[in-house]
């Protein structure tokens, strides 16, 4: 793999997520069934996440949060820097692992190179004590696994496709 330093792998993370594509992220969080997200991006500033019973929708200005049923459970501006845990292997700089202010968690090993990809241990800041782990995957430009006590998300899927700008006429 060529640019296995962890500042060229993360210069590619953070470069503003993926530009078009469409893939399917699991997540799992403690007390909670595993779910299964089809997330779908036109641009960068545009995606969804849908997993069969909550829809998340964003135009580039609006968040719109939907249930099964079809009725609004939500509308906001979209706030930079925010999107729902299926997204943040897409758009790193949400999650909550690089020991900014208010993050929870920071880098503490790595990378070490595990089947083709980069991983980084982190480690948390309040509690202290817990490890995790991000798995990066440096072609993609994007986090494979968020794996931290409690939530792991987890991309099973993703291919950068051509926009279909029909698929968001529904």
């Amino acid at each position: 793999m060529s640019g296995t330093h962890l500042g060229h792998v993360v210069g590619r993370l953070l470069d503003g997520g993926p530009r078009y594509g469409t893939g399917t992220v699991r997540t799992e969080v403690a007390g909670r069934p595993a779910t299964l997200w089809d997330v779908d991006f036109l641009k960068p500033d545009r995606w969804r996440a849908d997993d069969g019973t909550e829809r998340w929708v964003c135009d580039g200005s609006t968040l719109v949060t939907t249930v099964a049923a079809g009725g609004i459970r939500e509308e906001r501006p979209a706030r930079a820097g925010w999107v729902p845990l299926p997204l943040q292997p897409f758009f790193p700089l949400a999650a909550p692992v690089w020991g900014r202010r208010g993050d929870d968690w920071r880098l503490c090993e790595g990378p070490a190179s595990e089947d083709g990809r980069l991983v980084v241990a982190v480690e948390s800041i309040r509690p202290a004590g817990h490890r995790g782990r991000l798995v990066l995957d440096a072609e993609h430009g994007h986090l494979a696994a968020l794996l931290l006590p409690g939530v792991t998300v987890t991309v099973t899927s993703f291919a950068y496709e051509p926009p279909d700008p029909a698929r968001w006429q529904t």
